[in-house]
């Protein structure tokens, strides 16, 4: 199939969502298409707190194999807590996954057997930082060989901007993202059915083990509890996240009709805010109406040239090629292309010979196949050649 480059239309008058939000950097972006509607400062670097978390569950989930039912034994090194203030005075003494007093642990004790579905529910509901401890020792030699290999991956899946140095999120100055590679990170979690079983929750049972008893342990992400004053039905997760330097975060996604949109907030001033920032967001980019425009119409001819033909070949669309988007995903250009199929003489009035394609750089957003419009015959001098030719092969 030959390719024939035809047109390229520039859009001019990008649209983005007008709206005024409270965190220090943002981001919403379509989950399926990866289109940003809205951005604050989002390639900033910033401290992502237990946003990380995230990644350590995308992580393991991806490519790790869980096993639910495999039982853990979290180490003495993965559930040893220190004060907050001794470990951030002396980052050289403390590893960067050592738990702190006033984090947010879920209670793991000592020589305790749970089931690897806890610890991830604990992480991810909970934001147990002792639980994503557990996580990591168990798939890895340890914990900061754990973290080389999330960092990799993460590299893999396009987030340029990131460095984890723990699973869990706790403050050291080297542990860094941007609100864009937390999106991109929700983005493929989210393709992940156990990810978005866990984060649409609003509680789980932790189970009776040889340390504990059963439990209820209910969910800190506001937007997805009935309950809440941020209750936002539309909200399927995903992660809230805390500490001093860090200010609040948030990644929020919502599903309404055709749209999954994802929501980043660092830096927020208040932990209410961070939700009414995500609802704004979500709120204009489903208020939205789509908008159709005419990117080639069906009275549009196609030329191609064969040799030995009696005329041209002239190929048409059957119908107009409309693209339909919604403003904030406006293309900034789109290209058209003509795929020619591998065609010999003599060619059917209404044969399909090729198919038009319009694309947004590598990705086809229309595409629909040509028809040849009269039929194309060989010349008879044509037809006399190949004949002798094929005879004295």
């Amino acid at each position: 199939m030959r390719a024939f480059f035809l047109f390229i239309f520039f859009i001019s008058s990008i649209y983005a969502l007008d709206i005024q939000v409270d965190a220090k950097s943002a981001i919403l972006m379509n989950a399926k298409n990866g289109k940003v509607l809205f951005e604050k400062n989002s390639k900033k670097k910033s401290y992502p707190a237990s946003l990380t978390k995230v990644a350590t569950a995308l992580y393991v989930l991806e490519k790790k194999g869980l096993d639910y039912q495999r039982e853990i034994i979290p180490s003495d090194d993965a559930l040893q807590i220190v004060q907050a203030e001794a470990k951030q005075s002396n980052f050289a003494i403390y590893p960067p996954h050592r738990l702190e007093h006033d984090g947010g642990n879920l209670g793991i004790k000592r020589h305790e057997r749970m089931p690897l579905w806890a610890a991830l529910y604990g992480m991810l509901i909970y934001s147990g930082n002792d639980c994503a401890n557990a996580l990591a020792e168990a798939f890895s030699v340890s914990i900061p060989t754990f973290m080389n290999e999330v960092n990799s991956y993460l590299r893999e899946i396009g987030c340029e901007d990131t460095e984890f140095l723990n699973p869990h999120g706790l403050h050291h100055p080297k542990h860094i993202s941007t609100a864009y590679d937390l999106a991109v990170i929700a983005k493929k979690a989210l393709e992940n059915p156990t990810f978005s079983e866990i984060v649409s929750s609003t509680a789980f049972i932790y189970p009776k083990t040889n340390r504990q008893s059963e439990r209820e342990v209910n969910q800190t992400n506001r937007l997805v509890k009935p309950s809440s004053d941020y209750y936002y039905p539309y909200a399927i997760g995903v992660k809230t996240g805390y500490h001093k330097r860090a200010g609040n975060t948030l990644i929020a996604a919502a599903e309404k009709g055709d749209r999954k949109l994802i929501a980043v907030l660092l830096g927020s001033s208040k932990r209410t805010s961070r939700y009414a920032d995500a609802i704004r967001l979500f709120d204009a980019a489903f208020s939205e109406a789509k908008k159709d425009r005419l990117i080639m119409s069906k009275e549009k001819a196609f030329p191609r040239h064969f040799e030995g033909a009696k005329s041209p070949l002239i190929a048409e669309l059957s119908q107009d090629m409309i693209l339909t988007y919604y403003p904030s995903e406006e293309p900034e250009s789109v290209r058209a292309f003509i795929h020619w199929n591998d065609l010999s003489l003599p060619i059917k009035k209404g044969e399909v010979v090729g198919e038009l394609r319009v694309q947004e750089k590598d990705k086809i957003l229309l595409s629909a196949p040509v028809h040849a419009i009269s039929n194309v015959d060989k010349t008879f001098t044509f037809a006399i050649k190949e004949f002798f030719s094929g005879f004295f092969r």
